[in-house]
């Protein structure tokens, strides 16, 4: 593995491998086949370009989108990679150079389309040429079972039986057991020992549901509360792309519309729009963001129930592929449900996709953490809560549903089953409207026995009773509600119902207040200019130059020398050479400039030891946490006595000594971060090293 650690560090700037990586990478450059299920932003693509680089030949990639094709492609490059990727938009001539270059060992990685492989003259490059792996990229396509399945990936394996010694690597984060019985078969990979499962965790995102009600002003308070963040809103269908995104840019909100409705050239300017920051929220189908690899993506919002939790799972891992925070949250209603049972009743996989669709239903509406489910899902147990979604951060309450559920089984008994949810609330309520007049209803006995509670709040309760088997809709008459056994126990045999309260969330309105003045810029915010100003050059992807999780490590570790700014996470000998003078001239003069204000941090440590929060010092001195924080770590490492057990207990303390220690003591927080399987904030982790390193 020696070779492989080494162009993980000097092509790719990382020093250590994620999970998995290390034995998938071994495993193939020992000329095995392998199925890897790793989530998105997990490190897939390094298990196939690692072996590619240390073996000798050429590695070809099949990929389903052109946007993935020229991401990953561009990426490689970046980095010194000899990377090429082969598609229809070409034309024939660069089509053969780009072959030829192939054949005559000028390239290492050769990306292309399934449909492209298919073709004769890529056979004759694989049977002539000197071809060390095939990795199939979005595997899951190559399944009946897959929820993104294309024919042409179907016929891919067939290679194996004419080069039975071509080592073959699929990739997916998202396939359930059956799908991954399908691939395995489909590509003839015999032995389970060929199936690397990492975990599909991402702790770093957090996960939240709500309820669909006055979606659009939900949405605006969301993105309004994170101003300067990229984003994604999945939405079911295109009209509601175009209609969302007016509404927002109506609202003075930086967002675009895109789905495949559109003209290639228009997909491709909105794509590198968002892709160079220059777009920060995209309203899209679900095809949107398959070929993204845009690492800084803060968070995606489901405006729609999805149909499968497969679905769900790879659209939220968009969202924090760099690993720092990230947000997820799916907006739903049961029209939704319904909508997709009516498109189910043209499949000839009705039953499979129903039974997906209730899974993801069932997501939606449950009271325990969001994340165990997820897991579960996919096979995958969690013995604790996670902390980080919004059931475990706030814990449902529950109460005797019996008599309301009573009141709503009688009226809909008294309407003969023959009303659906929204007239079924009116009449509980007592509204005197056209329907309810003409049908009569307004004479029933139980007109307005629910008035007290409002229309969200019968809407929140019909939604439990239809989860809990009480009543259901008949989708063949026009989603009318009927009674069921349990329903009827409950109306006639006092059987007890729990129901959870519904709540409406408080949220902070977003005033248009004064601004503050605004603060000083952080070393972060520089770091970010420079990285625009050298990406806008030389017209690539701001992320291609550094991601945002390098410039982090760098604020952090404030790196003044090339051999400093080599320990940093991200940074690779060709990326070290060519931007890492651009890096350091910032770096530099931001540390001069706070050694000139050098008691800066001592205004901060008096605020702290007079029993101020980190969020009250921030306000006050007008600066961000991230800077509080570091005024704590130099009060300390100047012998200043902080109280700071409350931020990093002496058990972590140790711990986290332990680690720097053991890891030789590196420039960067990262490696402690990544050592200790991410358990420890970074917060964390500063504090604690301040009282082990010595005074700078």
């Amino acid at each position: 593995m020696t070779n492989s650690r080494r162009i993980l560090k000097e092509v790719f700037g990382y020093s250590d491998f994620r999970p998995l990586q290390k034995d998938i990478i071994s495993h193939i450059i020992n000329g095995e086949d392998a199925l890897v299920l790793m989530p998105t932003g997990g490190g897939k693509s390094m298990c196939f370009q690692i072996p590619a680089l240390v073996m000798d030949g050429m590695c070809i990639v099949v990929s389903p989108l052109i946007s993935l094709m020229k991401d990953q492609v561009g990426s490689l490059k970046a980095c010194g990679v000899k990377a090429e990727f082969i598609h229809g938009s070409l034309d024939f001539s660069e089509q053969q150079n780009i072959l030829n270059g192939a054949l005559n060992g000028k390239i290492k990685l050769l990306y292309m389309s399934p449909e492209r492989f298919i073709q004769s003259d890529i056979h004759d490059l694989i049977y002539n040429g000197n071809i060390n792996l095939l990795a199939i990229d979005e595997a899951h396509c190559i399944s009946v079972w897959g929820h993104d399945f294309r024919p042409e990936y179907a016929s891919i394996g067939k290679i194996k039986k004419h080069k039975p010694d071509l080592p073959i690597i699929a990739l997916t984060a998202t396939a359930d057991e059956i799908t991954r019985d399908d691939i395995l078969e489909k590509l003839y990979i015999k032995d389970k020992e060929n199936i690397f499962l990492a975990s599909f965790d991402r702790p770093n995102i957090h996960f939240s549901v709500e309820p669909g009600q006055q979606k659009f002003k939900r949405i605006k308070a969301f993105i309004e509360e994170r101003p300067d963040s990229s984003g994604i809103i999945y939405c079911l269908s295109r009209k509601e792309t175009e209609r969302l995104a007016n509404k927002l840019q109506g609202s003075g909100i930086d967002a675009q519309a895109f789905h495949a409705g559109m003209s290639f050239a228009t997909k491709e300017k909105i794509q590198d729009d968002f892709i160079s920051d220059r777009c920060q929220i995209i309203c899209a189908t679900i095809a949107f963001g398959m070929g993204i690899d845009k690492p800084n993506v803060r968070w995606v919002i489901h405006h729609n129930l999805p149909k499968n939790i497969e679905n769900y799972f790879q659209e939220v891992g968009r969202a924090g592929r760099d690993g720092l925070d990230a947000e997820a949250l799916l907006l739903y209603s049961y029209s939704d449900m319904l909508l997709w049972k009516k498109i189910n009743q043209e499949s000839t996989q009705k039953e499979l996709l129903d039974a997906k669709l209730n899974r993801v239903f069932d997501y939606a509406e449950a009271s325990i953490c969001r994340r165990k489910i997820l897991l579960n899902y996919f096979n995958e147990s969690s013995e604790s809560d996670c902390g980080n979604c919004d059931v475990c951060e706030n814990p449902p309450h529950i109460f005797d549903g019996t008599l309301i559920s009573q009141k709503a089984l009688s009226a809909l008994k008294r309407s003969r089953e023959s009303v659906g949810g929204n007239v079924l609330i009116q009449v509980l309520r007592g509204s005197y409207n056209a329907e309810v007049m003409e049908r009569g209803l307004h004479e029933i006995p139980t007109f307005g026995l629910g008035k007290e509670h409002s229309f969200y709040q019968w809407q929140h309760y019909l939604l439990q009773m239809i989860q809990l088997g009480l009543i259901e809709p008949k989708y063949k008459d026009r989603n009318n509600l009927k009674v069921c056994e349990l329903g009827n126990q409950v109306l006639f045999k006092n059987k007890k119902v729990n129901l959870v309260t519904y709540e409406e969330k408080e949220r902070k309105e977003v005033v248009k207040k004064q601004k503050r003045k605004p603060e000083k810029k952080t070393l972060f915010d520089l770091l970010r200019a420079r990285r625009l100003q050298l990406a806008n050059k030389e017209g690539i992807p701001a992320y291609m130059v550094f991601g945002d999780a390098s410039l982090k490590d760098m604020e952090t570790a404030m790196p003044i020398t090339m051999d400093d700014l080599a320990h940093i996470s991200g940074v690779g000998t060709v990326k070290l050479e060519k931007y890492g003078k651009d890096f350091i001239e910032v770096i530099q003069a931001y540390y001069k400039e706070l050694k000139g204000k050098g008691d800066s941090f001592k205004h901060s440590c008096a605020l702290f030891q007079e029993g101020k929060s980190l969020e009250e010092i921030a306000q006050i001195r007008n600066i961000k946490e991230v800077t509080v924080i570091s005024h704590l770590a130099a009060g300390i490492q100047k012998g200043m006595k902080l109280q700071v057990q409350d931020l990093v207990s002496e058990v972590e303390k140790q711990i986290i000594a332990d680690a720097f220690v053991r890891l030789d003591k590196p420039k960067a927080m990262k490696p402690v971060f990544e050592d200790l399987n991410m358990e420890y904030s970074y917060t964390k982790i500063r504090l604690a090293l301040a009282f082990v390193l010595d005074e700078v």
